[in-house]
């Protein structure tokens, strides 16, 4: 019994360990520097995989075009709800970084 507490109370300790140098800190305060190819977060470009109706994921084959820009939905019934306020749900995608597909020319 005591060589299994001294087991656990050694785990325990490898367990602190390793998050302490796991989660440590540069001399700047922030975190482990980026690569420095890597671009900014909001620079990167996140491309539609929810409705923006009910949230639910795009079937590619439900859609509406808007503004020269393709707008994928869950359900047709989302296309209908969608076109009482096309702006405001446009608004919305632009506004969590999604960047819509062009409308095929």
């Amino acid at each position: 019994m005591k060589i299994l507490k001294i087991m656990f109370v050694m785990l325990i300790m490898v367990t602190l360990v390793t998050i302490f140098f796991s989660c440590r800190k540069s001399e700047n305060g922030s975190k482990a520097p980026k690569e420095p190819n890597m671009p900014e977060a909001a620079t990167i470009e996140k491309v539609q995989t929810l409705c923006p109706v009910e949230g639910g994921k795009i079937d590619k084959s439900v859609y509406a075009d808007y503004q020269g820009k393709r707008i994928y939905f869950c359900c047709a019934d989302c296309i209908a709800k969608f076109n009482d306020d096309q702006a405001k749900f446009t608004k919305q995608m632009e506004e969590k970084g999604v960047v819509l597909a062009n409308t095929p020319q």
